[in-house]
């Protein structure tokens, strides 16, 4: 709802918003903070942000990172999400706001910090705070007690700069109407298309002017940095009938890695989600948590639990067997939620990001060591495909000292009894299939000079040597080499421009003449496109932003905009056929969640403003180090 609401919001509103800030809070000044040199991440106007609270918060950020990305995050993705820089920048943006905060004199004492961890529906069973849940909770998040309720004291201050910040976001009526149309109004057009492929058969191309195209567009015909390579390949499979493994060996791993082998406690849950939408307000929150303890009521009543699921989501198999989760599957508020009630029991609503959960346990087992004898073949196993490995890596950096003498990989694996595989040349852009699609086998070939072999390169399958046996640099092929393709791109080219200056001319007589009387005599085809909103595609013409831009400009008096448009493989020239206004009656049913949404965004917007006008301003030095 919120994408052309933001494409459309007025600049000058935060530009008069932050002036009220800066009046308000008059936040800026040398501040009387004393700067320890030693041990700090960074100086936020005079005041340290500790390593230790940056490797807390980093840390933390990697936990998360983990829990979303499971084994897919690797230290690739980790350069990519940046976590290091997060992680410092938001503990700089948290000063700024703890400074400003304390100029304009908010401050939360302790009573309102115990109220509002008390008041915290997390923290309570049957609706009264529960000092065990509360120390549960923050165990099982790894939380102190201490770090938490500063932190909660800091969410405090800022959730009342955010109120003071609200005061200046309020929303008139006129501009939920604004929004509301520009999100719902409707437009149809109609458009005749001019497809290059139609303007293709007619074209002749010149040697001056094929020459000419491939002069100016060389780099689009230059051929990459090509290697082929032969290989031999060392799969730890084939050494697993040299290894021996003990039942001593076995038992001693057993004892010495015991943490390993446990079985952590799990549950089976029927969960029951009470929706809340990404920016429900109080009005909306209150509602949908009286909905879910009215199912919990009629659940702890005793009617049945999938029943009154199904009654709420029919088209969920409530009845279905659920699944075992451990609490690294489960969010903390819902695992915390589950493992605290006995199988059978429902628990009290509890809030995730999602909405509000009502659980019921349907079984549980507590955490229990495996014993010795349910995890020796997995044990006996994994002993024999480590050594496998090692003796395949020994054998591979064997035949690595004996390819000093040899003049091809043929020779060499014929010392040690292998036969090579060989793969032709590729580049990098395009590797071959298969193995070689691996990127330190693809980064080791072009490493090598031509006729040089590399050490060992380990993958999940064993080990390789390679042999550079050609390598073609990168460069532009003659142009009869690629003739062919310069000719069908110059085609393409003039074909394209013919479409578009066709199309330009049909929407010039088009104004100056009658639409439709122009479509009969020329023969054109007339296409209707289904109406559509703004930033929607359009069926047929696919999404266009400047299309759907001028196609909402369009209208009885002026039906034709200025310009074609290319859309997909072709050019369009559209026109205004009808206006669908909104319904009025749907404005009544949103308007509150409407006003919320517009007012809650219009927030963020400021306060992303007022943070850079923060930071902007801000006397902060970093160390390099940590980042």
């Amino acid at each position: 709802m919120l994408t052309l609401m933001r494409r459309h919001a007025k600049s000058w509103f935060i530009k008069v918003a932050l002036g009220i800030i800066a009046i308000v809070f008059i936040f800026w000044g040398v501040g009387s903070y004393s700067a320890k040199q030693a041990n700090r991440a960074a100086l936020v106007n005079g005041e340290v942000v500790s390593l230790a609270e940056y490797n807390e918060t980093y840390n933390r950020l990697i936990e998360t990172a983990r829990r979303n990305f499971g084994d897919a995050l690797n230290e690739a993705l980790l350069k990519r999400l940046n976590l290091k820089n997060q992680a410092l920048e938001s503990l700089i943006s948290k000063r700024l706001v703890l400074q400003a905060a304390a100029k304009a004199g908010i401050m939360v004492s302790d009573e309102a910090l115990q109220n509002s961890i008390m008041s915290d529906p997390a923290f309570q069973e049957n609706g009264a705070f529960s000092v065990e849940r509360y120390s549960r909770l923050l165990a099982v998040n790894n939380l102190e007690k201490v770090s938490f309720e500063e932190n909660r004291r800091i969410d405090l201050i800022t959730a009342a700069m955010s109120a003071r910040l609200e005061m200046l976001t309020q929303v008139s009526v006129e501009e939920i109407k604004r929004i509301f149309h520009l999100e719902s109004d409707k437009i149809k057009i109609s458009h005749v298309d001019f497809d290059p492929l139609k303007y293709r058969e007619g074209i002749t191309l010149t040697e001056s002017e094929v020459t000419e195209f491939f002069q100016k567009n060389k780099t689009a015909y230059q051929e990459p940095e090509k290697v082929a390579v032969d290989y031999l390949a060392f799969d730890p499979g084939e050494y697993l009938a040299k290894v021996e493994v003990t039942p001593e060996q076995v038992r001693e791993i057993y004892d010495l890695t015991m943490d390993s082998f446990v079985e952590p406690e799990k549950v089976k849950i029927r969960d029951v989600l009470f929706q809340l939408s990404d920016e429900a307000g109080e009005e909306e929150t209150a509602k949908v948590k009286a909905e879910a303890d009215a199912f919990l009521a009629k659940a702890k009543a005793g009617e049945d639990f999938i029943a009154l699921a199904r009654e709420r989501e029919p088209g969920v198999d409530y009845a279905k067997e659920p699944e075992w989760l451990t609490r690294d599957k489960m969010a903390p508020e819902t695992a915390e939620a589950a493992f605290s009630v006995e199988p059978g029991e429902v628990a009290d609503p509890v809030r995730s990001d999602l909405g509000f959960h009502v659980i019921k346990v349907v079984a549980k087992e507590k955490r229990r060591q495996k014993e010795f004898d349910e995890v020796k073949a997995q044990i006996e196993q994994g002993l024999k495909d480590e050594k496998s490995r090692e003796l395949a890596l020994e054998a591979a950096e064997n035949a690595y000292g004996l390819s000093l003498d040899v003049k091809n990989m043929a020779e060499l694996g014929a010392k040690i009894g292998l036969k090579p595989g060989k793969i032709e040349l590729f580049s990098r852009e395009v590797p071959p299939s298969g193995t070689f699609s691996d990127s330190k086998l693809v980064e080791a070939a072009f490493s090598l000079e031509e006729g040089e072999i590399g050490p060992a390169v380990e993958l999940e399958d064993g080990y390789y040597l390679i042999m550079t046996t050609k390598k073609v640099p990168s460069h532009v092929p003659d142009l009869e080499k690629v003739k062919d393709r310069v000719e069908s791109d110059l085609a393409s080219e003039k074909a394209k421009e013919a479409a578009r200056a066709a199309a330009q001319e049909f929407l010039k007589k088009a104004k100056a003449g009658n639409w439709l009387t122009l479509i009969r005599e020329g023969g054109y085809e007339l296409k209707e496109a289904p109406e559509f909103t703004r930033g929607r595609p359009v069926e047929g013409l696919g999404y266009n932003n400047a299309l759907n831009e001028a196609a909402f400009r369009l209208s009885f008096k002026k039906p034709l905009p200025d310009q074609v448009f290319e859309a997909g493989n072709k050019f369009a020239v559209i026109h205004f056929e009808d206006r669908i206004t909104a319904d009025p009656a749907e404005l009544e049913k949103i308007k509150d969640n409407l006003r919320q949404a517009i007012a809650n965004q219009r927030q963020r917007e400021l306060s992303v403003a007022w943070l850079g006008e923060l930071r902007q301003r801000a006397d902060v030095e970093i160390d390099e180090q940590v980042l």
